[in-house]
């Protein structure tokens, strides 16, 4: 009766936790992209990985941006150490759809954080990026993945393919 009193709460804790996860990347998501509507759709958790599906970004009046999976991974001893293995998204749709604004305004629709952090990420990956971006002053449509290691500055890894790019 111990070891199912044990995986009894091990599965209550782990159902408890994922709607906290998620609540605290919905705020995280609110914060960095003001004024917008977020929702995530799911959360699994392995004992090696964090991840948040169908996540949704929408600003009516100028962007969308969904996600199909967003993950951390880790070990025991990164967490303890304060650094994750790699953390990054797959599946992204960017759609910059701004048509009254121009390109050089819109980071000031995205507050991103200071950049520091009590945690280091050793990767950071973006795979299958579908980005459109309508500005008043650009028309473009790219395809690129990304792999970028924070702690060098660098990037490890890139593929770019451009369908158009049109400046006026």
């Amino acid at each position: 009766t111990g070891f199912v009193l044990a995986v009894v709460f091990l599965l209550v804790s782990i159902l408890a936790f994922k709607p906290l996860v998620i609540a605290a990347a919905k705020a995280q998501l609110r914060r960095a992209f003001p004024g917008s509507e977020v929702s995530i759709g799911g959360c699994a958790l392995t004992p090696g990985s964090l991840a948040l599906t169908g996540i949704k970004v929408e600003n009516k009046e100028a962007y969308a941006v969904v996600i199909n999976e967003a993950a951390a991974h880790f070990s025991m001893f990164s967490l303890i150490s304060g650094r994750i293995a790699e953390a990054g998204a797959r599946g992204i749709r960017v759609d910059i759809r701004a048509p009254r604004k121009k390109t050089t305004d819109l980071p000031r629709l995205v507050r991103l954080g200071s950049g520091k952090s009590p945690v280091s990420v050793g990767r950071v990956y973006l795979r299958d990026v579908d980005a459109r971006v309508s500005t008043q002053d650009v028309a473009a449509q790219a395809v690129f993945s990304l792999e970028l290691d924070p702690l060098e500055r660098t990037i490890a890894a890139g593929e770019l393919k451009v369908d158009y790019f049109r400046g006026y």
